[in-house]
């Protein structure tokens, strides 16, 4: 049902307030037009839509609020489409999504929190985050039976021809913690006179193995070498240590050095890709 008041007497900030508490009363949705009443006088119609259920208790707050003296009501059809809430999290702080059919809203109420916290302009963090909304939903889509089929497809289809891809999403993968992802055991390579940090992709043949050299910040982009077995050391530290060394510009580089010395001080092991 639809319940409105007329009211000329209200200041901007009493309006704003009577917006809040309606919607905190229960009113599916409250809010402000502009009008002109008898004798030329600027008004305001305050509107609010709830539940036939709570229609006394939004009422009441609506009366209350403006001091109007009365409040007028009508029943309404309502046909809202089903949506779902998600939440998800951005730079650490948790963001509320309202998602239905062809279309993600960001809550605005948490885009302002994190505008305010990271001192970007409210406009950009919203144009970000429904970037990253819409990213969420088509990863929540393709858990479905439907859309893993249409994924897997598009993938065999279009992505695995691109040079690269299987390579970069084997990363990717591991970095994310999926462990199914058959991808690379962490290894230091001797190269020139240095042991440089690598991913064992392949062995080629008895003595030959292939690494993934990745350059630094950025793991994903690298090189490959065909390298001797005998120059590639194995690290017991995990993926994504490794990889957080690499993007931090070696930092944490000791630990490295740490792993493949307790390989080599343990039992012998075989070079073997992960996965």
């Amino acid at each position: 049902m639809q319940l409105e008041v007329n009211v000329d007497d209200v200041t901007g900030e009493t309006l704003a307030h009577t917006i809040g508490a309606l919607l905190d009363a229960g009113a599916n949705d409250a809010w402000v037009t502009p009008i002109v009443m008898k004798k030329g006088r600027p008004a305001y119609t305050v509107s609010a839509m709830c539940d036939p259920a709570l229609g006394a208790q939004v009422s009441d707050v609506l009366r209350r609020e403006t001091g109007s003296l009365g409040v007028r009501g009508a029943m309404l059809d309502r046909w809202p489409s089903s949506r779902t809430e998600e939440e998800v999290e951005v730079a650490g702080y948790p963001l509320r999504v309202k998602v239905s059919a062809g279309r993600v809203k960001v809550e605005h109420d948490d885009a302002a929190r994190i505008a305010k916290r990271t001192g970007l302009p409210l406009r950009e963090v919203i144009s970000m985050l429904i970037i990253i909304a819409a990213c969420f939903v088509c990863g929540v889509l393709v858990r479905t039976g439907p859309g893993l089929r249409a994924k897997d497809a598009f993938e065999r289809a279009v992505l695995e021809k691109i040079p690269g891809y299987a390579l970069i999403r084997g990363l990717a993968g591991k970095i994310a913690g999926k462990e199914d992802e058959h991808t690379f055991t962490v290894v230091l390579a001797e190269i020139e006179d240095a042991l440089v940090p690598a991913f064992l992709v392949e062995e080629c043949d008895e003595d030959h193995c292939a690494i993934f050299v990745p350059s630094v910040p950025t793991p994903a982009a690298g090189a490959i070498y065909i390298i001797a077995k005998s120059r590639v050391h194995l690290v017991d530290v995990p993926f994504t240590r490794a990889v957080s060394v690499i993007s931090k510009w070696g930092a944490g580089a000791g630990e490295l050095l740490a792993g493949m010395k307790a390989v080599e001080a343990g039992p012998p092991k075989e070079l073997k890709r992960a996965g």
